[in-house]
């Protein structure tokens, strides 16, 4: 370790000469968000809906044999232990899946094939 005065973090040489001790460096962005984009937040799936539950959101269920489920809303945890199937509930994924709404991918529509002509 060198010796000498302590260094403080303003004034280190790593900063260059721009930087003379008297105030920290300063980042300018044109886009204040730029930094936000990188952020990623960790969330969980809802067990009936399949709706994302952000951090601080949903209730947690926990059955007789340990399978833990997220709930978004009480009324997903309602619908949950009342037995009735997402797929008969419009506003579920699971509806609009079984129904083929929301993304249709071009490559995985049904083509009809046309008769083909020859000769007899």
């Amino acid at each position: 370790r060198e010796e000498g005065p302590p260094r403080s973090h303003f004034g280190s040489s790593h900063l260059g000469s721009a930087c003379l001790g008297l105030a920290p460096p300063r980042c300018v962005l044109s886009d204040p968000w730029a930094l936000s984009a990188a952020m990623v937040i960790k969330t969980d799936l809802c067990a009936y809906t399949e709706y994302r539950i952000y951090p601080g959101r949903g209730q947690r269920f926990v059955a007789k044999d340990g399978k833990i489920s997220f709930f978004i809303s009480s009324k997903a945890d309602s619908l949950f232990h009342q037995r009735i199937k997402p797929v008969k509930l419009r506003w579920t994924q699971a509806w609009r899946r079984m129904n083929k709404k929301g993304k249709v991918d071009e490559l995985s529509k049904k083509r009809t094939r046309k008769a083909q002509k020859f000769q007899k």
